[in-house]
């Protein structure tokens, strides 16, 4: 699953809330960024290839009835719009701009719901600890929390506690005086999470702007939830993917289907899906998102320009990775492989067709 992806359905989850139960609201107006490192699975570096990118976490918090929460997925190719969710004190709006869908709720969340109601709420691991820290730390359910040490991190002190999470540890960097958590790690078999504040400002002035949603007049509503189901891979296609979706079939020898997924919206239009082919050597991963209404996101700067299977694409090489990426019938594909040269890429792309 895309990590762009997955946000739908976070922050469609979150704006549909209601009327819940009121929660503890931070202490005061606050503003921050912070940058979030990929999950990346050990032992198949192919995993969900999206989520590998990061994010970038922005929050501006005025009071219960307004604040702004922005995430910007990391994409080697695609530059992507940050996913936005707002409460400008009359309603509440979640848009994401990789499916040009928006969602708004006339009933007024609190922050703490729309953050997810897990502390520190922010998402991620990181931002304001309701309550005391003592309380934050004993509410921690894997086991017993150790403080370890101290560093300095954005010209404050923190206070570093361990736990240990799965078969791995992580820990939080606290700063207990503003009582915020400034960084999240866990590391495990099941791969490394590193969220941490680059930014904050613990008496910020807001705009009233800044409370605006300014969705897109193309964004369509989001539609309600549909009972979706998926089909399996297609014989012979290496790189199977949905109907209207791009299929593949040529890979180089002797790679196999190695793992393939898809996200499907509310009303079950597939929005993204990837499909991954291994061999002892490496990987290739081709992704692929429909266009939304609002329009196909733009590429990154600085990418080659070339031509794929007959169409307008890029090219990007970074370290031993080959990247490409195009748009193809309505939809924008991007290949990867830390293995295979460009001609084999070319080769992958130009054996593609819409899948029935």
């Amino acid at each position: 699953m895309s990590g762009g992806v997955a946000v739908l359905g976070v922050l469609v989850a979150l704006a549909a809330l209601g009327c819940g139960s009121r929660e503890p609201e931070p202490e005061g107006a606050f503003y921050l960024r912070a940058e979030v490192n990929p999950v990346r699975m050990i032992d198949h570096p192919w995993y969900a290839p999206s989520r590998q990118g990061g994010h970038t976490v922005e929050l501006w918090y005025r009071d219960a009835e307004h604040y702004r929460y922005e995430i910007a997925p990391h994409s080697a190719l695609l530059d992507w719009d940050p996913h936005v969710l707002v409460a400008d004190g009359k309603e509440t709006i979640a848009y994401n701009p990789q499916v040009g869908q928006v969602h708004r709720d006339r009933v007024r969340l609190n922050s703490i719901q729309a953050m997810g109601g897990m502390p520190p709420n922010v998402g991620y691991g990181v931002g304001p600890i309701l309550g005391s820290v003592e309380d934050f730390l004993d509410g921690l359910a894997d086991g017993p929390v150790d403080l370890v040490g101290t560093e300095e991190m954005l010209g404050r002190t923190v206070e570093v506690y361990e736990y240990p999470r799965g078969n791995g540890t992580a820990r939080y960097y606290i700063e207990p005086d503003a009582k915020f958590v400034l960084r999240h790690t866990t590391e495990s078999s099941l791969g490394t999470w590193d969220a941490h504040v680059v930014e904050f400002d613990l008496d910020p002035q807001f705009d009233d702007e800044r409370f605006e949603a300014n969705v897109p007049d193309e964004a369509v509503l989001m539609p309600p939830v549909a009972d979706c189901s998926t089909e399996g891979p297609v014989p012979g296609v290496f790189f199977p993917f949905p109907s209207g979706f791009i299929e593949f079939s040529y890979a180089p020898p002797p790679y196999e289907l190695a793992g393939h997924d898809q996200q499907q919206g509310r009303g079950c239009e597939t929005t993204y899906a990837w499909a991954a082919a291994g061999s002892g050597e490496g990987y290739i991963v081709v992704e692929q998102f429909a266009i939304s209404p609002t329009g196909a996101p733009a590429f990154v700067d600085g990418l080659e320009r070339i031509e794929v299977a007959g169409h307008e694409g890029y090219r990007q090489v970074e370290g031993d990775l080959e990247r490409l990426a195009w748009v193809q019938d309505g939809v924008v594909v991007t290949m990867e492989s830390n293995a295979e040269p460009f001609e084999e890429l070319l080769r992958v792309a130009e054996s593609g067709r819409v899948a029935p």
